[in-house]
């Protein structure tokens, strides 16, 4: 089961990022997304969320706003877009 909580937890700090990564390409003005807005996204309860967002701001991949509202770094953006290829080619690589 621990496995499982450890490839959960990465998963929702990818979705996360991804998020926010999103957020910020498409809304540069407005790159911000709340905690709550980003629990809706995800479709978890907010107090899911905490251990995610604590480990993402300390690794300095987020940052809060005044209002506690979270937006991607370019340390972020940097892990998401080396990352996210690994998991695709791990992926195909996999399937072939």
């Amino acid at each position: 089961a621990a496995d499982t909580d450890f490839d959960m937890e990465q998963q929702m700090r990818c979705i996360t990022l991804e998020i926010l990564y999103n957020r910020r390409r498409t809304e540069p003005d407005r790159p911000a997304v709340s905690n709550l807005d980003l629990s809706q996204l995800m479709g978890r309860p907010r107090e899911h969320l905490e251990f995610t967002i604590w480990y993402l701001v300390q690794k300095k991949l987020v940052v809060r706003d005044d209002q506690s509202s979270l937006t991607i770094t370019a340390d972020g953006v940097d892990y998401i877009e080396q990352n996210h290829g690994t998991k695709v080619r791990r992926r195909l690589t996999a399937v072939s």
